[in-house]
């Protein structure tokens, strides 16, 4: 069974649900920038959840070539994301949809502490 996801409407682009026949089996969480870097408008993949035992069946790719499919209509002209080191699970799966690694640092500033949460020191 291939996945489905809503809506369809470009507007909601910011919180997609993956459903696999009448179950939620994740989300997609993108935003919209421009970027001088990638000439112009710019996608970047916050977030990509599968639940865990739906993984391996293809719902990553499948949510990948989607979220491609949406950007090319769009005009836009990069798909970025962030991976953590140590998941390289995902890594694979990005890899082998043709994204590649920058040699370059993620800096965060925090200007305010999430909520809930305390800020390092």
């Amino acid at each position: 069974m291939n996945p489905v996801f809503t809506p369809a409407d470009v507007a909601d682009l910011d919180r997609l649900l993956i459903h696999w026949d009448a179950e939620v089996i994740g989300y997609v969480v993108l935003i919209f920038s421009f970027s001088l870097e990638f000439h112009g408008r710019e996608a970047l993949l916050d977030e990509l959840y599968v639940r865990e035992r739906f993984r391996g069946r293809g719902a990553g790719k499948a949510s990948l070539q989607w979220i491609e499919a949406i950007c090319r209509r769009e005009g836009i002209h990069a798909v970025r994301l962030e991976v953590e080191r140590a998941n390289t699970r995902a890594q694979a799966v990005y890899r082998q949809a043709g994204y590649v690694a920058h040699d370059r640092y993620v800096l965060t500033k925090w200007l305010e502490a999430p909520c809930g949460t305390v800020l390092p020191t």
